[in-house]
């Protein structure tokens, strides 16, 4: 009998529709994970590195609508809450199947539990074709 399974460089990410997030509350635990590869702190996490082809384009929601979210950055120390990730690096500019990001946020009653603001990204030429709405 042949086992499916589905393996790590098999998975894409796509998401072709929006995404609401309404009245959250987000508590980012303390993990090896997030303290490793995530020093930021990052709200939205996607992406991949873009040289794989798996059959379809790899993206973000093209919406992402967040209204009443607050997040849990009492244990950032000076390390500020950020909103999207950083999904590809630096040295995947070259990249035959990039990831894309957002179309557009829209951003309404966003607070941490510090008071302090948050990022909306790294790396600004990641998102340099998203269109950001605070109201």
């Amino acid at each position: 009998m042949d086992k499916k399974y589905l393996r790590y460089e098999d998975y894409g990410a796509v998401c072709n529709g929006n995404v609401t997030v309404k009245n959250c509350y987000w508590n980012f635990r303390e993990q090896a994970y997030y303290t490793a590869s995530c020093k930021n702190r990052t709200a939205f996490l996607w992406g991949n590195n873009g040289t794989h082809n798996f059959g379809y384009i790899c993206r973000a929601p093209k919406t992402i609508n967040i209204d009443g979210l607050r997040i849990n950055d009492t244990s950032f120390g000076d390390t500020p809450a950020r909103l999207m990730a950083e999904y590809q690096r630096a040295d995947d500019a070259e990249r035959n199947f990039k990831y894309l990001p957002p179309e557009k946020v829209v951003i309404k009653n966003l607070t941490t539990d510090s008071g302090k603001p948050y990022e909306l990204y790294g790396r600004e030429e990641l998102y340099a074709d998203t269109e950001f709405i605070k109201e």
